[in-house]
């Protein structure tokens, strides 16, 4: 007999949490998604909200929470092996080269641009770069320079007429 429902995760996005009731159907346990459509709706305040949640019956709430948290175990050492240690989304060449380009409408963020190169290259333990890496990393430092070196002309031209 079902009782009352449970919560037994809380995410960011309603993809991420269709995502996590995907997985435990595979398992035969029943769920569903809620608060999708209030965080979708004003998806700024979605955490304000307390995020979407994954809802299971009682009786099935310790299976589905040690299915979700095996899946995050797997995830953490799947990421951790391919990155040759753990990277937050922007702290790779791609990322680096998306700063870039957002530092073209936001100069300043051409100085994170070269930093978040810096640490891929210098300070995050890791494999070598391949071929595509290596031209992201270097349009990235390139374009971030090129920014960097604009906005300081632009500034000596406006107080020193040089």
């Amino acid at each position: 007999m079902k009782e009352g429902l449970s919560v037994v995760g809380v995410f960011e996005t309603a993809a991420e949490a269709h995502l996590a009731l995907h997985l435990v159907e595979e398992c035969e346990i029943e769920g569903f998604v809620g608060d999708e459509s209030l965080t979708q709706l004003a998806w700024h305040f979605g955490q304000t909200f307390g995020g979407v949640k994954l809802y299971v019956w009682e009786n099935d709430a310790s299976e589905a929470t040690r299915i979700l948290d095996e899946e995050r175990k797997r995830a953490f050492v799947r990421k951790e092996i391919e990155s040759g240690g753990i990277l937050r989304r922007a702290e790779t060449p791609r990322g680096a080269a998306r700063i870039a380009l957002l530092a073209m409408i936001m100069p300043p963020l051409a100085f994170y641009s070269i930093f978040l190169a810096y640490r891929v290259l210098f300070v995050l333990p890791g494999k070598g770069l391949t071929r595509k890496e290596k031209t992201e990393m270097a349009f990235a430092v390139g374009l971030s320079i090129l920014i960097i070196g604009t906005a300081v002309l632009i500034i000596l031209k406006l107080n020193f007429g040089v």
